[in-house]
Formats: structure tokens, sequence, C-alpha cells
């Protein structure tokens, strides 16, 4: 059974002058006393992650800060136990805004792929960008793009998607709004990080009225 208890350390110094950490802190259940919540020091998280001891300092300075940010590491610990996956509190996540995700995107194509494939990208990710840009509330970072976003813009496509001049057709063919919405659903999890096939908290599920072998190659292409 996985440890997940969290305890506060203070750096304290010694009669002698030494400085070293006091002994371990349990989190509080109680609610704390105004004089004992903005108690000022230097306070350490200790806890086990992966089997080993790991000690994380609270960036702010008072003993409310360290019992929130204990609880909230105690909660991730507790989640991860159970088989949730979720951001771990104490690493500072850079939000990416998706406009310059998907420069850097279209970037990092150019350079390691033929010209094919970095149009068959560019016109999918320009149209999504185009296409959230409209929606209510829109979302500003890629962490914001979710499962429905990405099916929602799927059947806009089916729609509306079709960006030939001259076609009669407003919208996109079935198989091509799925490579559209899986090469999106790519960037998303290469941007943020993701394990292939997934979406934070959803399985991938495009063009489920496609051949078996179609969705193969849509659930590979998303990967």
């Amino acid at each position: 059974m996985a440890n997940t208890t969290v305890s506060i350390r203070e750096r304290i110094k010694t009669a002698d002058g030494r400085w070293t950490l006091s002994p371990k802190i349990p989190i509080p259940e109680r609610k704390l006393q105004p004089e004992e919540a903005q108690r000022k020091g230097n306070f350490y998280l200790v806890f086990t992650d992966k089997g080993k001891k790991q000690e994380s300092k609270v960036q702010g300075k008072t003993f409310e800060a360290a019992v929130v940010a204990a609880r909230a590491k105690q909660r991730h610990l507790e989640d991860a136990a159970d088989g949730y996956s979720r951001p771990d509190p104490l690493k500072k996540v850079e939000r990416k805004k998706i406009g310059a995700a998907i420069e850097d995107r279209l970037r990092r194509i150019e350079i390691s792929f033929d010209w094919k494939t970095l149009k068959a990208h560019r016109q999918a990710l320009r149209q999504f960008e185009k296409w959230i840009a409209a929606q209510k509330p829109q979302p500003q970072f890629v962490d914001e793009i979710s499962h429905d976003h990405v099916m929602a813009f799927r059947n806009w496509l089916l729609k509306s998607g079709n960006e030939k001049k001259y076609s009669k057709r407003k919208g996109n063919d079935k198989l091509t709004a799925d490579w559209k919405a899986a090469r999106v659903n790519q960037f998303v999890r290469l941007t943020l990080g993701l394990p292939p096939r997934q979406r934070p908290g959803q399985e991938i599920r495009l063009g489920e009225d496609e051949t078996q072998r179609s969705r193969k190659n849509l659930l590979n292409a998303a990967a």
C-alpha cells in the first residue's frame, strides 16, 4: 500500500547556533488560529514518492502556506494511489497559449517532415485556431482544450470545413474531418506531454462509423 502521508518540517536554529530541520509536524486537521497561520518561517514538505523519501521547500513563508501545500500534495498522492493522474501541485506548470503553441508545432513539423505533412497539419491547426477563437467562453491556453472541443471541431468540419473555393460541398467528408481532428488531438497531446492515445481522462474516439482499419489508422495518427 502506497504511503500518502505528507508532513511539514521547519528550518530552525538550535541553541548552539546551528541550523537544522524540526521533527515532522503532522498536517493539522483543525482550523488554524490567526497567529498560528501567519507565523513566519522556512518550511519543507516531507513525503514518499515512488518509494523514495522526498523533501520540497514551501514557496510561501507562513505556516498557513505550508499547511495548504501539504494538504494539496497529500491529495495528489492519494489520487495517484487510486490510479488517477493529476498535475503535481508542487511543480510549476508553464501554461502555453494556443496561438503560440500552434506556431511552435508547425515549426517543428517543418524541420522534421516533408512539405505535404506540413501542409496537412497547417490546414488542420489553422482551421482549429480560427474555430476555437469563436467559442464562448474562448479557451486561451492549450490545457483548456478538452476532448469535447476536439469532437465539436470535428462536427463543425463535417458541416463547414471544406475550404476549396469551387466545391459545392461546404463540409469535409468524415475521413477528412477525422484526420483533422486527429492532428489537433496530437498537437494538444504533444504540447502537454500526455501519453500516446490519451487526452486528459479520455480515450480518443474518432471516426466511429469508419471501418476498423480506418479507426486503427486514425488512432495511430493521433498517438
